[in-house]
């Protein structure tokens, strides 16, 4: 008769994000590695995922080589879309024109 009057819980929600931001991983490395030689954090033991992290575009020849030539023409992959999303809409620009008969 007790199991009448109980009420279960509903179960917490917990979402784990897919996407997660590189820029603040890096920047919170480095706040623990400066703490770390300030002495203000104890050490830290050694974890594996730090260096395999963006290990396999260092590992494949084609990555490297476009990781590489990223770096010496400054270029960066926000810059490349913003690039194409220009292209697109000229190119939109210019179909619209013709289309229309203005050109």
């Amino acid at each position: 008769m007790a199991t009448i009057f109980t009420v279960n819980k509903p179960r917490k929600f917990h979402r784990e994000s897919y996407f997660h931001d590189e820029r603040k991983e890096r920047l919170e490395a480095r706040v623990r590695k400066v703490k770390r030689e300030m002495g203000l954090l104890p050490d830290e033991e050694y974890k594996p995922e730090e260096t395999i992290r963006g290990s396999f575009s260092t590992g494949t020849t084609h990555l490297r080589r476009r990781l590489e030539s990223d770096a010496e023409n400054g270029t960066d992959k926000s810059k490349r879309y913003v690039k194409l999303a220009v292209w697109c809409i000229v190119l939109c620009i210019v179909f619209y024109l013709l289309i229309t008969g203005k050109l």
